[in-house]
């Protein structure tokens, strides 16, 4: 949790797939994942909780409307996992997890969002009006903004490399 020589330290994790208010990943865990035992734990070594008691903290929750949630996991297709012995395997995503990862995410943002060190940003506002989004992020962070925040964003999204490449398309965010 210690990170020298950089200002502001920030990991995004997605609720409740990554990371849950009290529920962490340990050894147990990780091998009952690799099962496929335990697929609605989180993924985090960390919980929400362990986050709160950092001094300094500021949470920055994105939201996105259920129903562009639904349609986003929906077009993922499938989970994929690395099984014990080291071959990838995949499963379709049925509506009974999209209702989870709807139901529980919401319950935790809810949660979260009712305290003072947080910031609430709509999904599509920063897709739409991302410079405006970024100027309130730097505010809240108490950080000056800078037009490179933009440029940088995407060169750094190893996740997504067309879209670092060509930038977003707003039509299907």
């Amino acid at each position: 949790m210690d990170v020298i020589g950089k200002p502001i330290v920030g990991n995004k994790l997605c609720v409740p797939r990554q990371i849950d208010i009290n529920r962490r990943r340990n050894f147990t865990v990780k091998l009952a994942n690799r099962l496929h035992l335990l697929k609605r734990w989180p993924k985090s070594t960390y919980c929400i909780s362990d986050y709160l008691q950092l001094p300094n903290l500021k949470l920055i929750l994105i939201r996105r409307a259920p129903r562009d949630v639904r349609n986003s996991i929906g077009n993922r297709g499938n989970l994929t996992w690395t099984g014990l012995d080291g071959n990838v395997k995949t499963q379709n995503i049925d509506d009974e997890d999209i209702d989870y990862t709807i139901e529980k995410g919401t319950e935790i943002l809810d949660q979260l969002e009712a305290r003072d060190e947080v910031i609430v940003i709509q999904f599509e506002k920063l897709i739409n009006e991302t410079e405006a989004t970024l100027r309130d992020l730097a505010t809240y962070l108490g950080v000056e903004y800078e037009a490179q925040m933009i440029a940088q964003g995407t060169r750094w999204n190893w996740m997504y490399p067309k879209e670092s490449r060509e930038g977003i398309d707003k039509k299907k965010a």
